[in-house]
């Protein structure tokens, strides 16, 4: 069944998908947990997987549907029908460009698209909560508490690979819940209540996807974005921080960005996908960039008397997508605002790692920034972590380490 041919019971069970992750999500938040604590030595929660089996997520199967549904029901691919196992290596091969099969037997499971781009099931295919209403409640919360010392809280939702490539999209993903337009509106929907919720929030998904497919804004064998998918993330991150009335306060710089040589980097997915497949996989490669900065004159921007003293306007924190300058978004960001930017991502795999590392710091207690730019891939899913680490995150941002059940670092607001 293509996408032209998903029928209206499969939508009904898209739907119910999405609602019963975001009712298990609220329930989470309402669920009791033991008192939170962050601290430099704690391990982060585990993880819990938010895909639910194939099995599990057919509920219109159990709907009346109607006979010419029934009909194109069973003319469904026999992927539905057969676990990808008992599909026979010739068959599942050959409509791989590497010869690639039994994907779906990894952790997490794979499925190949149009032009050999791979999707994780749990992060690309799932179609995530990208902000429930208790989620926004607490992103809202936090932002206001950042305003009142002086900080704009930019939150930057990136999309799944699947709603900024939707076009790579197997059909086959139907059988995991997915379906393009629901996908699309959950990401929609959560900016509008964001930003209903006066949060200062950047559309990522129209941005990515006005990508030119020569230079696609995702890895085709990796998780992570290009090059080109970063420039495009922080230019439209950019026209959000310049349309701010804090903008002008900042101090601008003059920067130049040239293009270095092209390098390959190691990835986990691509090593576990090579395995399953008999042709060789295209390598994960990109090229570097290196982007230089002297300061601007600019007599309407008061925090130019400060010179080289002054701190970055602009604080990145985020996950893998940013740490380490991964394919130069803090660089691109600084090009494109002409503002310094401290990069303060992590690649730890818990989400409000970098966020609460920075919050408690001395770096933030005594000088917050005009612009805390918090970068969440849809697959960290915020919410699945119930209330209390927004409690610390919103102690820490006002300087309240009194707060009940929030902790401070040691070079918290406590000093």
């Amino acid at each position: 069944m293509n996408r032209a041919g998903f029928t209206m019971a499969g939508l009904i069970a898209a739907i119910a998908v999405g609602g019963g992750a975001m009712a298990q999500q609220e329930a989470s938040q309402a669920a009791p947990k033991p008192p939170f604590q962050m601290t430099e030595g704690q391990t982060a929660p585990a993880a819990q997987a938010s895909q639910q089996p194939p099995a599990q997520q057919q509920p219109a199967a159990q709907e009346p549907v109607a006979d010419e549904q029934i009909a194109q029901h069973e003319q469904a691919p026999s992927t539905q029908q057969q676990p990808a196992e008992e599909t026979s290596l010739p068959e599942a091969a050959s409509g791989s460009l590497y010869g690639c099969t039994g994907l779906e037997s990894l952790d997490p499971a794979v499925l190949e698209g149009s032009n050999g781009v791979f999707f994780t099931v749990i992060d690309d295919i799932a179609m995530q909560q990208v902000a429930d209403p208790a989620l926004v409640e607490s992103i809202s919360d936090l932002a206001k508490r950042l305003r009142q010392r002086g900080t704009v809280l930019v939150y930057v939702p990136v999309p799944s690979k699947s709603q900024a490539m939707p076009a790579e999209v197997p059909d086959a993903a139907w059988v995991y819940g997915y379906n393009e337009t629901v996908n699309e509106e959950i990401y929609a929907q959560a900016l509008s209540r964001l930003k209903a919720a006066n949060v200062v929030a950047v559309d990522l998904q129209s941005a990515l996807r006005k990508a030119d497919p020569a230079t696609p804004p995702f890895q085709k064998v990796d998780p992570l974005w290009t090059p080109e998918g970063a420039r495009l993330a922080a230019e439209t991150v950019a026209a959000g921080i310049k349309a701010l009335p804090a903008y002008r306060k900042a101090n601008l710089m003059t920067f130049k960005t040239t293009e270095q040589d092209e390098i390959s980097r190691p990835s986990d997915l691509r090593t576990a996908l090579q395995t399953h497949c008999s042709a060789p996989l295209p390598p994960v490669s990109e090229k570097r960039f290196e982007t230089t900065g002297q300061e601007a004159y600019a007599a309407d921007r008061p925090f130019n008397v400060l010179g080289s003293e002054a701190p970055a306007p602009v604080v990145l924190v985020g996950s893998r997508f940013s740490a380490g300058g991964q394919s130069h978004f803090d660089g691109f960001l600084k090009q494109a605002t002409g503002l310094d930017v401290a990069n303060r991502a992590s690649a730890d795999a818990y989400p409000f790692q970098s966020i609460d590392a920075y919050l408690k710091s001395r770096e933030f207690q005594d000088h917050p920034p005009l612009f805390l730019v918090w970068e969440v891939p849809a697959g960290a899913n915020l919410a699945r972590f119930g209330p209390l680490p927004w409690l610390t995150l919103s102690a820490n941002a006002a300087g309240d380490c009194s707060a009940e059940r929030a902790t401070c670092g040691e070079s918290g607001a406590e000093e």
